[in-house]
């Protein structure tokens, strides 16, 4: 089973005060939301205030959520048996790229200077995208 997270840049005035912590790589002053949808688009759980200067692995990793996946105590449900199989597998965080990878989420191969992709890496990639 699969939970979906990714942030998103909520334009705001300038907080009086503020130098550029809040001026986000979209160029305007933002807060991060971070959210969390099931595999049926429905939102499970939310997290705003994370400054817009900040990567959204940051905000991921500033919120509680993350901090309670990581001390195993998120209440994720016990794995569960695939559609028309016997199957048993776990509930994953899907996110993008900017992302840490860790044993509870899933995200993208990616391709660095030094070494392409490989055939499989390529064929995880493909069908991660129709996840995500």
């Amino acid at each position: 089973m699969l939970l979906f997270t990714d942030g998103k840049h909520i334009r705001i005035q300038k907080p009086g005060g503020a130098d550029s912590e809040f001026f986000s790589y979209k160029k305007f002053n933002s807060i991060n939301l971070m959210a969390m949808s099931d595999a049926k688009y429905k939102f499970i759980w939310a997290d705003v205030g994370c400054q817009g200067s900040s990567h959204d692995s940051y905000g991921f990793n500033s919120c509680r959520i993350c901090r309670l996946a990581e001390n195993n105590k998120l209440n994720i449900p016990d794995p569960s048996i695939l559609p028309n199989s016997d199957v048993n597998f776990p509930y994953f965080l899907v996110a993008d790229g900017g992302f840490a990878l860790r044993k509870w989420c899933l995200k993208p191969h990616a391709a660095r200077n030094d070494r392409p992709l490989d055939i499989y890496e390529k064929e995880y990639n493909y069908r991660f995208v129709f996840l995500y």
